[in-house]
């Protein structure tokens, strides 16, 4: 963590010289990605799915259990059962979170400015922060949890203590990683925000055993991050990933419902030894 406080105290100088330049050019490195995103899909052919929006401000869990994982499966439970269980092998878990619009209700900042924020959001933030800090450490009990964003380095650190101290604090106390695939990669790869994530997230891999049971969970709002979990599950011999996707660009009470969903279904999806995609959805009107 001592790296973790050099960062901090460089964040604290640049805000003191210039804040308001730091945040709009840090929200500005990490919202760009989301454009990237847009022409990308574009570029393949592919129309990028719009999220309805219905009058419910319910959410449900999406479990869907991906049909091309079924052999696979088969196959790690064969393993569970006639080896892994018998010889009482290790297992590992990682839960890896996306932060901007997954953690941090950051688009919706951003429409604010990200400073002077009227009194009905910072009493929004509060709730966010109880329910960010709480599935934050839910995760920390089960194995190891990484933040891996596109943002500027410093930039999850910076938004924690100032938005939502909590949470700042949990990712000290825990020793959460927090990566910056955008600081690590982006002279490598320009302009390819989907390739700073995936090679993030494979640095991961080099940390642990690759032949040891993996229980993979990554939970964002895009599918950038869900790809590079795919890719990393691929580097352990056997694995287990789920995948959580958060709807994009959430108003924080929204944010809030899905992050304590999640926490309530938590021990659940670690627990369940399938391969599972889960997507947050809105309830349909009435249902």
């Amino acid at each position: 963590m001592n790296q973790s406080l050099t960062v901090m105290e460089k964040v604290e100088q640049d805000k003191m010289e210039n804040p308001q330049a730091w945040i709009q050019d840090n929200i500005l490195n990490s919202l760009q990605g989301k454009q990237w995103r847009s022409n990308y899909l574009q570029r393949l052919g592919i129309k990028q799915e719009q999220e309805k929006e219905n009058t419910s401000k319910e959410f449900q869990l999406n479990y869907v259990i991906r049909t091309n994982e079924d052999v696979r499966n088969n196959y790690i439970q064969k393993l569970m059962n006639n080896k892994l269980m018998q010889q009482q092998k290790k297992h590992q878990t990682l839960t890896i979170f996306d932060w901007d619009d997954t953690l941090l209700c950051t688009t919706f900042l951003g429409g604010y400015g990200f400073v002077d924020l009227p009194i009905d959001v910072l009493e929004q933030l509060t709730a966010l922060n109880e329910s960010a800090s709480r599935l934050l450490e839910k995760a920390s009990q089960v194995g190891d949890v990484f933040i891996i964003t596109n943002a500027a380095q410093g930039w999850v650190e910076y938004s924690s203590k100032l938005y939502m101290n909590k949470v700042f604090q949990v990712i000290f106390d825990k020793k959460i990683v927090v990566i910056s695939a955008r600081h690590g990669y982006e002279d490598m790869f320009p302009g390819d925000c989907g390739k700073w994530k995936i090679e993030a997230f494979k640095d991961i891999r080099s940390k642990y055993e690759n032949d040891v049971f993996t229980n993979l969970i990554c939970l964002g709002d895009s599918n950038i991050e869900i790809d590079a979990a795919h890719v990393l599950a691929k580097e352990f011999t056997v694995a287990l990933i789920k995948t959580i996707k958060f709807r994009e660009c959430p108003k924080p009470e929204e944010l809030v419902r899905q992050l304590d969903l999640v926490s309530d279904k938590f021990e659940q999806i670690y627990t369940t030894f399938k391969s599972l995609t889960i997507r947050l959805e809105k309830k349909a009107s009435g249902s």
